[in-house]
């Protein structure tokens, strides 16, 4: 942050392990655009994301209980509209699957719900369509 004081939004990578520590997800980051990238799914761990107070606050998590298990993308798609994200040089996080973790228990039909609430509450934030729109089909798509 010394170094560029215009990165107002950055993340660590993201490495998903089993309880024994075997690596089973790792998102693609890279690749593409951010902007691609966050329309194909959530590349980022809320343990690793630092986003501008200023930012942040006016972004914030959604509390709409219907988003539960997408929140965060919801809300990275939306502060990612103002400001693009940038890759935090390192190793990254790492983030422990078990069986008690949300998206684990979370049944399709919720997951689809879910999925719903996400796509309406974004398509209804002019700012964030935009974002989307060029990549709304894959967005679509990973619902």
């Amino acid at each position: 942050m010394a170094a560029d004081p215009d990165c107002r939004f950055f993340f660590q990578l993201l490495r998903i392990v089993d309880e024994s520590g075997v690596t089973v997800y790792q998102p693609k980051v890279g690749r593409g655009t951010m902007d691609r990238g966050l329309a194909e799914g959530n590349p980022l761990s809320c343990s690793g994301v630092y986003v501008e107070r200023e930012l942040f606050l006016r972004h914030r998590f959604d509390e709409d209980p219907g988003l539960v298990g997408s929140e965060d993308w919801h809300c990275w798609i939306r502060v990612a509209a103002e400001q693009l994200p940038r890759i935090c040089p390192g190793d990254g996080a790492v983030l422990v699957v078990h069986p008690g973790r949300s998206s684990a228990v979370d049944p399709w039909r919720s997951a689809e719900r879910r999925f719903a609430c996400l796509t309406a509450g974004l398509l209804q934030d002019d700012a964030a369509r935009r974002f989307l729109a060029p990549h709304l089909g894959r967005f679509r798509a990973t619902q």
